[in-house]
C-alpha cells in the first residue's frame, strides 16, 4: 500500500489496455508444434500445478486472513477517492438521509446503492462514493436503544470492482478487494468474498495486465477457499479467466494443469477436487467430433452458447498435444467437427478458426445432408497442395462464373436438380466475413454485461445526461409516473423523427441505461431495456444516414445481448431486412449476402421461425445485379417460390411468377407475381424493378429450372399496371431494348393505349405517341 491506500501489484507483464486474449493475437498465436516446455511436459509425463511458484514470485501476505473486529474507519473508502466527496452529493446521499431519520431499513439502503452503482457505468468516483456515503449512516433504533449502521455487503464490493474493471481502475478493483478481506469478516453481518467476487477481480487483473496477481488469486481460490467456514469453488468463469491469464502470459504448457483441476484430476497438489468440466471436454472420439456448447463441456453450464472463448482455446491446445494428460485416448485432427451453434458468440468463432489456420489447416463450413451450409459447425480442410490438386478460391470461381455467358443456361436438356440450386450465391456468402467482427463481451460472472445498455460506445462523444429527446420520460419513470412500455413507445416515436440524424437516435436509445427505479412492493430494481422495434428504427436512421457499419453494429448488439434481457428482445425479419437495406445502399454486398444466406437457411429452423418477405428478397436480387451476377438469380426465386409447412407466409412468389404460356402474358404486378399474403388483392402496383429485371431474366433464358413451360419471347405482352413503381417502367423497356426489340404500347379496342400500361416487345404492334415510348 502506499499513502493513497492502492496497491500497485507486480511488475506487468503486459500494457494496461490489453484486451482479453481469446480474440488476441497472442491468444492464438501459431502453434505448429508443442512449445519447449510443453515438449518437456509431454516427455516425463509430469503435470505441474496451475501456477508454478506464483505465490512465492507474487509479493503480499495470503489472501485469506482471519476476521478482525470493525474499527470505524473499517466503512470508510475515503482512502480510494482521489479527492474528498462532500457530504450530501453522493448518488445515494438521499437514501442515507432517509435512514438516518427511521425511515427505512438497512436492507433498503443496500439495495437502493446497488440501483445507483448499476447506473455508475465506468464512473468508479460515483461507486466508491457510494460505498463512503455509507459509513454515515448511524442512528439509534427507536425500540431496542442501540446503535444501527449499515455496512456494506458482498455484492456491493463486487459491484463497485466491476465498475472499476469497467473504468480500467485495476489498482482500485484491487484494493476494494483487499478492504474486503480485511475488513468484511468484521462487519455485524459478515461479508465474506464468494466465487462472484474472486471472479470479477481476477478478470480485472488479467484485462489490466496484472497477469500475475490474476493468477495468484485463482490459486489462492483453488487452495484455500474450499478450506474456508464457508467454501469457495472456482467456478467456470474462474477456469476462463485463468485461461485467459495463461494466454496473456504466453504459458501455453499451463493450460494442461487448469484443465485436469477442472476436470478433478488434479489430486496430487493437495487443492480439494471439485470437478467443474465434464470427463470428455466435449470430445467424442468415435465421432471425431468436438462439441463446445456449455451443456457438453460444462458441469453446471449457466447458458445454452458455447464456451468462453479462453477456454475453448485451451480445450483445443490440451485436446491437440496432449490428450492422453486430460483424460482422452485420441486428440483432434484435420478431421475433426468443431460444433459452436449458430447463436454461438463471435469471439468463439474467431477462435476456433484461427486455431484451424495456426495447424496450417482451413477452416470451412460443413454441408447439411439437403446441401445447405451448416454454419453452427466448422471443420478443417487440408490446404490443395496437401491434396496433390490447384486449389479454386471462392473469388477464382466466382470469376470462372462471371466468365460463363448466361446464354448457357437457356441450352436444351433435363432441368437441374432445384435443391442443389442456390451453390454460388451460398458459396459467395460462405467466403464473406460473417458474421461481421464485432466483439462480445461477456462479464465475469456469467450474466449479461453491464454495458448491455450502454451505446455511448457507438458515438464518438458519449451524450449528457438530459439531452435525448427522450429525457423527458425517463425522468417520469424513475418517478414512477409511468412503466417501462410507455417509456419505449415514446423512444421509438423520438427515433423515427430523427430521420438521417443517427448520433441522436443512438443518443436515445442510451439513455433508456439511465433507467432505473425500485418498486415499492417487491423493492425490486426496475430498468428499461431496448426491444426489437427500437433497434429496428435505430437502424432504419442509420440507414438514411448512410452509416453502415453502426447499422451492423446496432444488429450485432441486439444479437448479443438482446436474448438475455429480461424481456429478450431478438432479431426479426424487418429489423434483417433494415440490416440488409443500409449495407446495400452503402455497397456492403458480401454483407448483405451474408445475412440473406443465414435468413433463408437458418431462419426457418428456429423456434420461432424466420422466413424470408418479399423486402429481402428485392434487397438480394438488387445485390446480385450490382455484383454483375445474373446467374443468382434463379437460386434466390426458386426458394421464394417454396412453401413452409404450417406457415401461409412461407412461400412469396406464384409459381407462375405471373407468366400465362398460354396467353403468352406476363403480368408483373403484385397481384399475379407475389401469393396473396404477400400482396393482397388491393394491391395493384407493379413489383420492384430489380424483382422484374431478375423474372424477366429467367423466363427468357432459364425457364425450365424454375418449372416454366417455356421462355418468354418478342411476342410476349408484359403488364406493369396503372400503379407503377418508379423505375420499373424504364428497367423493363431497357431490357427490351438490349435484346434488340422495340418496346411499344398495346392500344385497346377503341385505338387508344390501354390504361394498365402493357408494353408490348414487338415490332409491329402499333406505339402510339405516350410519355416517350419507344416506337
Amino acid at each position: 500500500m502506499d499513502s493513497a491506500g492502492i496497491h500497485h501489484g507486480p511488475q506487468r507483464r503486459g500494457s494496461p489496455t490489453q484486451p482479453a486474449p481469446p480474440s488476441a493475437q497472442q491468444t492464438t498465436a501459431p502453434e505448429t508444434e508443442p512449445p519447449a516446455g510443453v515438449a518437456a511436459l509431454s516427455a516425463d509425463g509430469h503435470v505441474p500445478a496451475v501456477v508454478p511458484d506464483i505465490v512465492a514470485t507474487a509479493a503480499g501476505t495470503p489472501i485469506f486472513q482471519a476476521p478482525a473486529a470493525c474499527p470505524p474507519e473499517a466503512r470508510s473508502f475515503a482512502h480510494l477517492l482521489p479527492c474528498p466527496v462532500p457530504a450530501g452529493t453522493e448518488p445515494n446521499a438521499s437514501i442515507v438521509e432517509l435512514f438516518n431519520r427511521g425511515e427505512i431499513g438497512a436492507r433498503a439502503v443496500v439495495q437502493q446503492t446497488c440501483a445507483c452503482m448499476a447506473k455508475c457505468g465506468t464512473r468508479w468516483q460515483d461507486a466508491l462514493a457510494c460505498m463512503h456515503a455509507l459509513s454515515r449512516c448511524d442512528r439509534r433504533h427507536p425500540h431496542a436503544g442501540v446503535g444501527e449502521i449499515v455496512c456494506p455487503n458482498v455484492v456491493l464490493y463486487t459491484s463497485a470492482i466491476r465498475v472499476c474493471k469497467h473504468a480500467g481502475e485495476t489498482a482500485r478493483a484491487l484494493a476494494l478487494f483487499q478492504h474486503l478481506l480485511r475488513h468484511g469478516p468484521g462487519f455485524p453481518a459478515p461479508a465474506l468474498p464468494d466465487a462472484r467476487a474472486f471472479n470479477v477481480v481476477m478478470a480485472a487483473c488479467q484485462e489490466g495486465g496484472w497477469i500475475d496477481m490474476a493468477l495468484r488469486l485463482f490459486d489462492e481460490l483453488s487452495c484455500i477457499g474450499p478450506l474456508q467456514a464457508s467454501p469457495v469453488f472456482p467456478t467456470a468463469v474462474s477456469y476462463a479467466v485463468a485461461a485467459a491469464a495463461c494466454a496473456g502470459a504466453q504459458r501455453p504448457d499451463w493450460y494442461v494443469g487448469l484443465l485436469r483441476l477442472g476436470l478433478g484430476l488434479q489430486q496430487d497438489t493437495g487443492r480439494p477436487a471439485r470437478p467443474v468440466l465434464r470427463p470428455g471436454l466435449g470430445f467424442d472420439a468415435d465421432r471425431n467430433r468436438l462439441d463446445l456448447h456449455q451443456p457438453q463441456v460444462l458441469v453446471d453450464p449457466s447458458q445454452p452458447p458455447g464456451v468462453h472463448p479462453a477456454l475453448a482455446y485451451a480445450i483445443l491446445h490440451c485436446l491437440r498435444f496432449h490428450p492422453g494428460l486430460v483424460g482422452q485416448q485420441v486428440g483432434i485432427d484435420h478431421g475433426t467437427t468443431y460444433v459452436l451453434g449458430e447463436d454461438t458468440s463471435n469471439a468463439l468463432r474467431r477462435t476456433v478458426a484461427e486455431f484451424i489456420r495456426a495447424q496450417g489447416w482451413i477452416p470451412d463450413y460443413p454441408l447439411l445432408p439437403d446441401g445447405r451450409i451448416d454454419r453452427g459447425s466448422l471443420v478443417a480442410r487440408l490446404p490443395a497442395a496437401d491434396l496433390g490438386m490447384a486449389e479454386v478460391t471462392p473469388d477464382r470461381a466466382g470469376a470462372e462464373a462471371e466468365a460463363e455467358p448466361v446464354q448457357a443456361y437457356a441450352a436444351s436438356g433435363p432441368a437441374p436438380d432445384p435443391a442443389c440450386m442456390g451453390g454460388p450465391l451460398l458459396q459467395h456468402a460462405a467466403s464473406a466475413a460473417w458474421p461481421p467482427p464485432w466483439q462480445q463481451d461477456v462479464d465475469a460472472d456469467g450474466a449479461a454485461p453491464l454495458h448491455a445498455r450502454s451505446f455511448a460506445h457507438l458515438l464518438a462523444r458519449p451524450p449528457r445526461d438530459g439531452d435525448a429527446p427522450n429525457a423527458s420520460i425517463i425522468a417520469s419513470f424513475n418517478r414512477g409516473e409511468v412503466d417501462a412500455q410507455q417509456v419505449l413507445r415514446v423512444t421509438v416515436c423520438c427515433i423515427k423523427r430523427c430521420g438521417s440524424d443517427w448520433k441522436t437516435a443512438l443518443a436515445c436509445l442510451h439513455a433508456l441505461s439511465a433507467c432505473c427505479r425500485q418498486d415499492e412492493h417487491s423493492g425490486e430494481v426496475q430498468a428499461v431495456y431496448p426491444n426489437t422495434i427500437a433497434y429496428t428504427v435505430a437502424i432504419v436512421s442509420c440507414e438514411l444516414g448512410r452509416q453502415p457499419a453502426m447499422a451492423m453494429a446496432l444488429f450485432e448488439h441486439l444479437r448479443v445481448h438482446g436474448p438475455h434481457f429480461p424481456i429478450p428482445a431478438l432479431p426479426d425479419v424487418k429489423c434483417i431486412n433494415a440490416a440488409m437495406s443500409a449495407c446495400e445502399k452503402s455497397g456492403w454486398t458480401s454483407t448483405v449476402l451474408a445475412l440473406l444466406d443465414c435468413l433463408l437457411c437458418t431462419g426457418p429452423r428456429l423456434p420461432c421461425a424466420l422466413l424470408a418477405t418479399y423486402m429481402s428478397y428485392c434487397i438480394g436480387l438488387r445485390t446480385c445485379a450490382s455484383l454483375g451476377r445474373p446467374d443468382w438469380y434463379a437460386p434466390l426465386l426458386w426458394r421464394g417460390m417454396q412453401d413452409h409447412p404450417g406457415r401461409p407466409d412461407g412461400q412469396v412468389f406464384q409459381p407462375s411468377l405471373g407468366f400465362d404460356a398460354t396467353g403468352n402474358r406476363l403480368d408483373l404486378r403484385r397481384t399475379a407475381v407475389l401469393t396473396p399474403h404477400h400482396a393482397p388483392a388491393t394491391h395493384t402496383r407493379g413489383v420492384d424493378p430489380a424483382l422484374a429485371l431478375a423474372i424477366l431474366h429467367c423466363l427468357r433464358y432459364m425457364p425450365q429450372p424454375l418449372g416454366l413451360p417455356r421462355p418468354i419471347d418478342r411476342n410476349t405482352e408484359i403488364v406493369l399496371g396503372t400503379f407503377c413503381p418508379e423505375g420499373l417502367e424504364q428497367a423493363v423497356k431497357g431490357w427490351i431494348q438490349r435484346q434488340g426489340w422495340t418496346a411499344a404500347y398495346s392500344v385497346n379496342t377503341s385505338g387508344q393505349p390501354n390504361d394498365e400500361s402493357r408494353v408490348a416487345p414487338a415490332e409491329q404492334c402499333p406505339s402510339p405517341d405516350r410519355g416517350g415510348a419507344a416506337g
